[in-house]
């Protein structure tokens, strides 16, 4: 697998940033953990906001604010992680404390108690690579630029979804350089947004998403401590996903997405988007068309309490197949890339 990255507009804008290295750990997470299928999703769409190599995951996200770069190292010997923060010049950010926060948003501290059980003694799950019984939910991102991302996903082909992701980074993003000379988008603060306009967005061939992003920019603008309080309902997760749902553009595919990797719930699945539906009514039962609640009940019927953890791994491991040429034609025709 070769790193995919994005290079910055030639437009005659300003320079990238340079990012500085802040803080090194090497991270040694509990039970079942893998680095390569945790923090490579072959399922994830190409961004400009990050980069993945054989070895190495990237980007640049906001932390309590403020533009921090992330880079986790690995080998597939070591069940461990080096992850480096870096910084660019005068930010007053705690090293440390983005460090801690990185590290819960790529899964390095979950604590998974029987799921390598499950796993070995479960039919389908036995089956899978052992490395995808090691899998995590992992996404560096805040909710807000997991909202931003979902959706230029919603109802649509992934080719387009790559695209309008390309047109939002040269609009709003600021793009960073790396040490080693690997360029990425940052993403932007709610109120950037809010200030381009609608209309700005719609031009950048947005479409109906335009008033969805000025809509959340809003939300958050109005809310700063918006993300801290839903994460005060992480235990309790009828009631996380009500709240999740009551932001502006959230339904119940959106939220399951911000649920599991986001929140870490890893026993919450309700519905199933119908591409995704497709790709798990195949791989369990031979019939794309099957009903998506039928496939809901039976993986929770199979796989609770990790209901979400164990079909993340059915669906990504269809997609490691791929990656390495091993895939089959009907995903080639879902995907449309």
């Amino acid at each position: 697998m070769t790193t995919t990255t994005e290079q910055p507009p030639v437009t005659g804008g300003p320079p990238p940033v340079p990012l500085r290295l802040a803080t090194t750990e090497i991270v040694e997470p509990e039970g079942p953990f893998d680095p390569r299928t945790t923090l490579i999703k072959p399922s994830h769409f190409p961004s400009p906001f990050d980069a993945r190599s054989e070895h190495d995951y990237r980007a640049v996200t906001l932390v309590e604010g403020q533009a921090t770069g992330l880079r986790a190292r690995f080998t597939p010997e070591t069940p461990s992680v080096r992850l480096e923060v870096y910084l660019p010049p005068g930010a007053e950010t705690d090293p440390a404390r983005a460090a801690a926060v990185l590290r819960t948003r790529l899964g390095l501290d979950l604590d998974l108690p029987g799921y390598a059980d499950l796993c070995a003694g479960d039919e389908v799950l036995s089956r899978l690579p052992a490395a995808m019984h090691a899998a995590r939910p992992c996404s560096p991102w805040s909710l807000y630029e997991y909202l931003s991302i979902g959706t230029v996903l919603q109802n649509t082909t992934v080719a387009r979804t790559v695209q309008m992701a390309r047109a939002l980074a040269r609009r709003l993003g600021t793009w960073y350089r790396f040490p080693d000379e690997v360029v990425l988008s940052g993403f932007w603060h709610p109120g950037d947004v809010v200030d381009l306009g609608e209309a700005a967005l719609r031009e950048a061939k947005l479409g109906y998403r335009a008033k969805t992003l000025i809509r959340l920019g809003e939300q958050f603008l109005a809310d700063p401590e918006l993300e801290p309080r839903l994460r005060t309902l992480a235990g309790d997760p009828q009631a996380l996903r009500t709240a999740l749902q009551r932001l502006y553009g959230v339904g119940p595919a959106t939220s399951g997405y911000l649920m599991f990797d986001v929140f870490k719930s890893l026993d919450e699945l309700t519905h199933l988007p119908p591409w995704e539906a497709k790709i798990l009514g195949r791989l369990l039962f031979d019939d794309p068309d099957t009903d998506p609640a039928t496939t809901v009940a039976w993986c929770h019927q199979h796989w609770t309490p990790y209901t979400m953890l164990a079909t993340h791994a059915v669906f990504e491991t269809v997609f490691w197949h791929r990656a390495t040429g091993n895939g089959p034609a009907w995903l080639d025709d879902l995907i449309r890339l």
